[in-house]
C-alpha cells in the first residue's frame, strides 16, 4: 500500500508535528482518567489545540495545549514540562508562522496539516486491550496492567475494569520492534 510521504521541507518538522499530537492525547488521557471529563467527538479532541478556532499557527496552537493542561493537570508536572520544551522548540523554528485547520495558505501547510490529522488517526485507531498487546507482544497482562496503573504508560483509556492500551507507545516502552511493512502507520514513530 502506498504510503504518503513528506517533502524534503515538510519532512524538518515531522517530529514536531508527532510531538504536538502525542503530547494532545497524553493531555487528554490523562484528564480523561483523573476527572470527569470525556471527550466524546472529534471536535472535542482537536479544540484542546485549535481552541476552537478553524485555522491557526502551530506557536498558537502549543499555547492553546498549554493552557488546557494547566488548567485540567495538576499531579504531573511531567507532562507540563514536555508541552513547555515542545513550545520551546516551536518557537525557535519556522513552524510557529504555518498555519494549520481549514484554511492553509501554501502548499507547506497543506501538507503539514494532511500530516497533523495522520497522526491523530494513528493515535485514535492503534489502541488495543491488555488483553489482545499481550499476545501480539508475548508480555504478561499483569505487566501491561502495571504500566498503566502507574502511568508508567500514558496514552491509555480505563474502560470499565479493563484497560486500552497504545500499541505504539507499548512497543516503544518495551523496545519491541515493529515488523509489519503493510501496516499503513508502518512510518510512523511513537
Amino acid at each position: 500500500m502506498a504510503r504518503a510521504k513528506l517533502s524534503n521541507e515538510a519532512s524538518k518538522y515531522e517530529r514536531i508535528i508527532a510531538d504536538l499530537v502525542r503530547l494532545q492525547f497524553i493531555v487528554i488521557r490523562y484528564v480523561e482518567r483523573n476527572t470527569n471529563i470525556k471527550y466524546i467527538t472529534h471536535g472535542d479532541l482537536e479544540n484542546v489545540l485549535t481552541g476552537g478556532r478553524p485555522t491557526l499557527t502551530y506557536s498558537k496552537a502549543i499555547d492553546n495545549l498549554l493552557k488546557h493542561a494547566k488548567m485540567r493537570i495538576r499531579n504531573n508536572k511531567d507532562i507540563i514540562n514536555d508541552i513547555v520544551e515542545l513550545k520551546d522548540k516551536i518557537n525557535n523554528s519556522k513552524i510557529k508562522e504555518l498555519h494549520f485547520g481549514m484554511e492553509t495558505y501554501s502548499h507547506l501547510e497543506y501538507e503539514l496539516d494532511q500530516y497533523v490529522f495522520r497522526r491523530i488517526f494513528f493515535m485514535i485507531t492503534s489502541m488495543v486491550t491488555i488483553k489482545y498487546a499481550s499476545e501480539l507482544l508475548d508480555i504478561p497482562e499483569i505487566t501491561i496492567k502495571q504500566a498503566c496503573q502507574q502511568e508508567r504508560l500514558l496514552n491509555t483509556e480505563k474502560i470499565g475494569r479493563g484497560w486500552r492500551v497504545h500499541l505504539p507507545e507499548c512497543r516503544a516502552y518495551w523496545n519491541i520492534p515493529y515488523t509489519d511493512e503493510k501496516d499503513i502507520y508502518y512510518d510512523l514513530k511513537y
